[in-house]
């Protein structure tokens, strides 16, 4: 069966949703925290990072490639000092993700690798 895989941001939580072309989306009740390793801070749907080619955009709606120019971003910048309760150190993009399972974690690892995903 083929399966596509979700992250859907509400109140800035994350519900992965896994879709077969034989089934509406179905809930699989895994909630995926977003938030600075370093300082605990949590991007909300009005937070944006802005790529080299100077497109801006939620990294995390993306898991951390640019929808402009497909460059990847294997590190995250919390936004800040500047920006309320951001401290401005980098992290691992996949250090921002909480509560993921194993599977979920290999397939952030994967895009952020550059590597196709397979179901």
């Amino acid at each position: 069966m083929f399966l596509v895989t979700y992250i859907k941001k509400h109140n800035n939580t994350y519900t992965t949703l896994k879709r077969s072309l034989a089934k509406p989306l179905v809930n699989i009740n895994m909630k995926i925290e977003i938030a600075c390793p370093k300082c605990n801070w949590e991007p909300n749907s009005g937070s944006f990072w802005q790529c080299n080619c100077g497109h801006l955009w939620n990294t995390f709606e993306t898991s951390g490639k640019c929808p402009k120019c497909s460059k990847i971003w294997a590190d995250t910048q919390c936004l800040g000092p500047g920006y309320p309760g951001g401290c401005g150190a980098w992290s691992k993009h996949i250090d921002w993700y909480r509560n993921l399972d194993s599977e979920m974690r290999k397939k952030i690892e994967k895009i952020l690798q550059g590597q196709p995903l397979t179901s």
